[in-house]
């Protein structure tokens, strides 16, 4: 092969290289595993009070840095606690603003209702004391109006009590009778005082025999009175009654007719005075403005002797 020089006579064979042996060297030891290996030919090399202390040492490293740990930990916490207690802070400030804010305002609204409450009450009072005086205003009108009312009711009345009739027992006259055939017998003289007539006149009479003096007649007794029909009296008239007889053109009832014969019979006790002999009455009529009105009557036997007439201590009133 051009180039190449190829073996012969002239050129002998090269002979082949043998490498040198080289002696490998070993493998350095790495230097933590060195200083390990040192510690442990000392701690080898060590009493046993230098062993345990080195173990101590070691204990009190690990420990050391367990707490630096610990430490660093803690610090973390407290550091991320009070971010966060500022936090709370910072909302607890907040929220006791806004508390005091919600507080004053609510003063203030209340300071309002208050104001308001005032001025309503004030204007209550006020209005109260309106209502007092028109009520006080109006009792004196109403009090006025009824005086008013009454002044002329009064005058009214004033008027018709001096212009109606007034109708009175003036007193007694034409006694006779009371004998053993005759009952005692007397006029009863009405008399109107009044300035108009006495219209619808009724007159009643009856008798009273008793035992022993009496003031007038019983209402059981006035209950039993008969009216009939009288003539009207005229202002500054009479009207004059006879009781113990009858009326002429006047009917004469059953207890008339047995009255007159039961005083008949009683003539002589009456005449000894063991019995007291009474006549009474009532003379009703109306007005000229049509009220009704009554005149009573009450007479006894004061004498029997002379045949005199009495008034009775009750029923002698009128209207």
């Amino acid at each position: 092969m051009d180039g190449e020089q190829q073996p012969g006579p002239n050129h002998p064979a090269p002979t082949p290289s043998v490498p040198p042996v080289v002696s490998k060297p070993k493998d350095p030891i790495p230097e933590e595993a060195a200083t390990a290996q040192q510690l442990e030919d000392v701690e080898k090399q060590m009493t046993g009070f230098e062993r345990a202390t080195l173990r101590w040492a070691r204990a009190a490293v690990i420990m050391s840095g367990l707490a630096a740990i610990f430490v660093c930990l803690q610090w973390w916490e407290m550091h991320a606690g009070s971010k966060d207690t500022h936090n709370l802070a910072v909302a607890a400030a907040n929220q006791a603003t806004w508390t005091q804010n919600l507080a004053a305002d609510m003063k203030t609204q209340a300071d309002r209702t208050k104001d308001l409450a005032d001025r309503m009450k004030e204007q209550a009072d006020e209005t109260k004391t309106i209502a007092d005086q028109a009520v006080i205003q109006a009792n004196a009108n109403t009090k006025s109006a009824q005086n008013a009312v009454d002044t002329l009711s009064n005058t009214k009345q004033s008027f018709r009590d001096e212009q109606r009739a007034w109708i009175g027992v003036q007193g007694t006259s034409d006694t006779k009778g009371f004998t053993e055939k005759l009952p005692w017998q007397v006029t009863v003289v009405f008399f109107n005082s009044g300035r108009t007539p006495a219209q619808n006149v009724q007159s009643s009479g009856g008798y009273i025999t008793s035992g022993v003096p009496i003031s007038g007649p019983s209402a059981q007794q006035i209950a039993t009175l008969d009216f009939r029909p009288a003539q009207s009296i005229a202002p500054q008239g009479y009207y004059r009654e006879m009781i113990g007889t009858e009326v002429s053109a006047e009917a004469v009832t059953s207890i008339e007719i047995s009255g007159e014969q039961t005083l008949i019979s009683q003539y002589t006790q009456i005449k000894n005075k063991k019995l007291f002999l009474y006549y009474f009455g009532l003379l009703k009529y109306d007005d000229t403005f049509g009220k009704p009105h009554e005149t009573q009557f009450c007479i006894l036997l004061a004498n029997p002797d002379t045949k005199k007439a009495g008034m009775c201590d009750a029923f002698n009133d009128l209207n």
